[in-house]
């Protein structure tokens, strides 16, 4: 159970910086 719930953090995260880095090029564009 526990290592489920770092795994769906650990994604949850991962799309967080996808997000970040998206709306970063988009400004330096």
């Amino acid at each position: 159970m526990a290592h489920h719930k770092t795994l769906s953090a650990q994604v949850g995260s991962t799309r967080r910086w996808m997000l970040i880095l998206i709306t970063c090029v988009c400004i330096i564009k």
